[in-house]
Order: C-alpha cells, then structure tokens, then sequence
C-alpha cells in the first residue's frame, strides 16, 4: 500500500513540473551573429559652401574648415550631426545644420 502512495506521489510530482517544461522557451535560443558584429550604417553626402566665406563646420567630433565655393565629401554614421562651428553669416556657432539619415545618401547640402 505504501509503494502504491509513493508511486502515486511521484508520477503526480513529475506530472506537474513537466508540464511547464513543455510549455516553457527552448534552453537554446540561436542568436544571429551577424546582428551583434553588424556595422553602423553610413551615408555618403556631399558639403557645398556657396557663401563668400570659408565655413568652420563640426562633423560629429571632428572640425572640418570648408573653403568658399568648394565642397566636401562626407561619408559618416547615421545620426552623426553637422554643426556650424563658428558664426559665419547666416550660421551662428552651434546651429545644426544636418543630421545624417538614410534619405541624405547621395545627396548635396548646400550652405549660403
């Protein structure tokens, strides 16, 4: 009698808990590679200074000087802000002239 409770209790303890290991999430879970050594992406844009003025311009950290009616080529992360450095013109220093996005690729930012 007493083997029959144990093995009762026992087929009804197994029962219990195997059921939520049915229903839970596979132990492993394949996560693509690609996805967590994936570039930034980059947009590739072109700077034009139409103004009669050498432009100091703030490319993420970097400070580009752009001379007066010529262009620079850009290729930067999406999200990477353009800034006016100094006030020159229209521009005072701090403006934010552009921030990188998909629809700038291959595109042309004139400033005057």
């Amino acid at each position: 009698m007493k083997i029959r409770n144990v093995l009762a209790v026992s087929i009804a303890l197994v029962s219990l808990t195997s059921s939520s290991k049915v229903y839970a999430a596979p132990a492993g879970v394949n996560v693509p590679v690609h996805a967590i050594f994936a570039k930034a992406q980059t947009v590739k844009f072109s700077v034009r200074n139409d103004s009669k003025a050498a432009i100091e311009l703030k490319v993420g950290e970097q400070v580009m000087t752009l001379a007066p009616g010529k262009s620079l080529e850009l290729k930067v992360a999406i999200g990477t802000t353009v800034l006016a450095n100094t006030s020159v013109g229209n521009y005072h220093a701090g403006d934010v002239l552009a921030q990188a996005s998909k629809e700038m690729d291959d595109t042309v930012l004139a400033l005057r």
